[in-house]
């Protein structure tokens, strides 16, 4: 049995935990404005905070390619790729910041 069959494409995450990975990426957002929010006050962002930031930024990604775009089952390259794409898009922000 290949790692990609059609069983695998069948197989959809249960409406409970959609609903608790939507909480979460609302909780990690929540987070993220409240970070962002404390360093207004000063006249720059800590290393520390943005780098939370971003690193939230990438959890949120990956939580969204593996339960809402269903990537979680294919292989390896494509979320490998979407993975990659996230990171890269998180250093150029860090580098531009």
């Amino acid at each position: 049995m290949s790692p990609i069959s059609p069983n695998n494409f069948n197989r959809k995450p249960s409406p409970r935990l959609l609903t608790s990975i939507w909480v979460l990426l609302i909780i990690l957002t929540m987070l993220s404005a409240y970070l962002g929010e404390l360093n207004t006050k000063s006249s720059s962002i800590s290393e520390l905070s943005k780098g939370l930031i971003l690193l939230i930024l990438v959890l949120k990604s990956q939580l969204i390619i593996d339960y809402f775009m269903q990537l979680k089952q294919v292989k390896v390259f494509w979320r490998l790729t979407m993975s990659i794409f996230a990171i890269c898009i998180s250093f150029i922000i860090w580098s531009i910041t």
